[in-house]
């Protein structure tokens, strides 16, 4: 009997070994673009919220608006519109996380790879800073106990992107 269950043991790793099949698609290649980045810093502005007014937060051309993280969230949300002249490949912003009284609670600065054109928007994800998931973002209050907080938010730079000709 032992004898049968290792024959049928050794039957079943072989099979599985030799069902394998080599994904790897070969013969493409990737086609380079020439471009040029010029980082712009910007006024160190702050805004409240980022979606406080009906427009978002603004600066620079750059507008940050849709902000969203509820209790359960592992990312954060927000929307990024390119209002300048040219295309942007990336966005550096800082993010300080402050409770009800203004208190501040962490700070950060992420650069959010964008890659957009001239008056384009993109939705932006972040990993939340709150990794215990014990902080909501001020609005609707969750139904088990939580912590809410506000947003202050401060454009650092962004790339243009240029193409050679």
């Amino acid at each position: 009997m032992k004898k049968f269950i290792g024959i049928l043991l050794a039957l079943a790793v072989a099979t599985s070994v030799m069902a394998r099949v080599n994904t790897t698609r070969k013969g493409l290649t990737t086609q380079r673009v020439a471009t040029e980045s010029l980082v712009v810093p910007l006024d160190t502005v702050t805004a409240d919220t980022l979606h406080g007014g009906k427009r978002g937060f603004v600066d620079g051309g750059i507008v940050l608006k849709g902000y969203s993280k509820r209790l359960s969230d592992r990312y954060e949300t927000f929307f990024v519109t390119n209002n300048t002249e040219n295309a942007i490949g990336h966005v550096t912003i800082t993010f300080i996380y402050t409770d009800m009284k203004g208190v501040m609670l962490h700070s950060r600065t992420e650069t959010i790879a964008c890659n957009l054109a001239k008056g384009a928007t993109t939705m932006a994800k972040i990993r939340s800073f709150d990794t215990k998931r014990l902080y909501y973002y001020a609005g609707p209050k969750p139904r088990r106990s939580a912590t809410p907080y506000k947003l202050k938010v401060r454009i650092e730079s962004y790339e243009v992107v240029m193409k050679r000709e």
